[in-house]
């Protein structure tokens, strides 16, 4: 277990780690999917940011024809 004051140490960096990289989102619109698993957040992002997809009647899913590079899901880090 943690010392508590190293406890409250970690949080503060943490904390202000958090805040100088949000310090980029300033005055920028932001766009924040939500929904169950399964819904298609990720599909809506990929292909907003130039996926192109294509339609597998075998599987009947949409399969990405050009995945980003670099791009990892929830699900792909599911063990």
């Amino acid at each position: 277990m943690m010392d508590p004051r190293r406890l409250s140490k970690a949080i503060c960096q943490e904390f202000e780690t958090a805040t100088a990289k949000c310090a980029g989102f300033a005055n920028k619109d932001i766009v924040l999917l939500i929904g169950c698993c399964g819904s298609g957040k990720t599909t809506v992002t990929s292909y907003a940011l130039g996926t192109d997809f294509r339609y597998n009647r075998r599987t009947q899913k949409l399969e990405a024809d050009n995945p980003m590079e670099g791009f990892v899901t929830s699900a792909q880090c599911a063990d």
